[in-house]
């Protein structure tokens, strides 16, 4: 049965494009997200080829979050509420199972409300409690696991001070989340994401070399990193 099974999705691969997760999730994930390449990540999301095991689904919503993350730079709306509902279901039915896997969900779920109240402020109100719930539920469960650390601490940055929000708590955090994940993690799309964000903290710190230090080790591993590439470095440098 297991032979038969592994045919059959060697043989929709060959036809329609799709590979189980760790072809579509690992291979393709990390230079989508690096380009920010919105139809390429569309592309990985609409020919997923979905199975009953619990990695593919995670790996999935992983995908689904790197196409809502790819919509920002745009500002591609009708794109993210297009794809949003479908991410955020996966989401919740992956966040109320157990373990760390579980934890990791809550913690993307808190992420996708994050990117819902980019794109619409009005929804703190709302989606901000909830965020903050989903964190202290996931870092009870998983407190030393990389995607936890990062999306907490981005959300500790992206949050005001007086709404519980702390830039000292998001340096933290995310430094834990890359020296957890170390050079070992560096074809996974979560890394350079942590990286990335760790800079932008710095850099809201008045703290310009560090962020210029860290901008520029992106860059030598992922030079095609375009949002550091094109926006956040420049950025930096147009400041001096």
């Amino acid at each position: 049965m297991k032979n038969a099974k592994f045919l059959w999705l060697f043989i929709a691969a060959i036809l329609f494009g799709t590979l189980p997760a760790t072809a579509q999730s690992g291979g393709k994930l990390l230079p989508v997200y690096l380009a920010g390449d919105l139809e390429g990540a569309k592309a990985i999301v609409d020919n997923w080829l979905v199975t009953d095991e619990e990695a593919d689904h995670f790996a999935r919503l992983q995908a689904y979050y790197v196409l809502l993350n790819n919509t920002m730079a745009s500002e591609d709306g009708a794109t993210f509420n297009q794809y949003v509902g479908p991410a955020q279901k996966l989401a919740e039915d992956l966040a109320a199972s157990e373990g760390t896997k579980a934890a990791e969900s809550q913690a993307i779920l808190a992420g996708i409300y994050g990117l819902k109240m980019a794109y619409s402020p009005m929804k703190g109100m709302i989606l901000g409690p909830k965020s903050q719930k989903l964190y202290r539920k996931a870092l009870k469960t998983a407190p030393t696991s990389p995607l936890v650390l990062t999306f907490y601490g981005i959300a500790q940055y992206n949050t005001p001070e007086n709404w519980g929000g702390s830039v000292a708590i998001a340096e933290e955090s995310l430094r834990q989340a890359i020296e957890i994940m170390g050079c070992e993690a560096m074809d996974q799309w979560l890394y350079p994401h942590a990286r990335a964000w760790l800079g932008i903290v710095l850099e809201d710190q008045e703290r310009p070399v560090e962020a210029r230090d860290v901008y520029q080790g992106i860059l030598t591993d992922y030079p095609a990193f375009a949002w550091v590439k094109n926006v956040l470095r420049p950025e930096l440098e147009n400041k001096r």
